[in-house]
């Protein structure tokens, strides 16, 4: 164990440092280093996200006059999922990604969770408007 403040090395149950007189208590300096440790996971999520709701933003901007009424059921949910393949993928990728591990309450992975929540909403959104229209 060691004093978060100087970094003298401590016995285990060390209360104050002998060095400096800084109260140790129970909180240990690497553990504390440890604990703050980097968020990968949060910005992978992040960063699928924005990718797919950017993705289902400029689909839904996109000209689906291809597929018209006359065109058949099958063939209207093939166009669909062509068209939402992409954000789809990137959606179901960040939620495994954002409830696998321990860091399930970081905000980055919080956000990127409602992102790909969102991004699946617009990918449901898209494919019943190409089957209606």
């Amino acid at each position: 164990m060691f004093c978060h403040n100087c970094g003298n090395k401590l016995e285990e149950n060390t209360i104050v440092c002998t060095k400096c007189g800084a109260v140790v208590g129970r909180s240990n300096y690497k553990e504390n280093i440890k604990k703050k440790g980097s968020n990968i996971k949060g910005s992978i999520c992040f960063v699928f996200g924005i990718v797919s709701v950017l993705l289902c933003f400029s689909f839904m901007l996109k000209d689906i006059s291809s597929v018209g009424m006359y065109t058949k059921i099958i063939d209207r949910l093939y166009y669909g999922f062509d068209l939402v393949l992409a954000p789809l993928l990137l959606s179901f990728v960040t939620l495994i990604i954002s409830y696998s591990g321990k860091d399930n309450d970081k905000a980055l992975n919080k956000t990127g969770l409602f992102l790909s929540i969102v991004s699946l909403f617009m990918i449901i959104i898209e494919i019943v408007i190409v089957i209606i229209y």
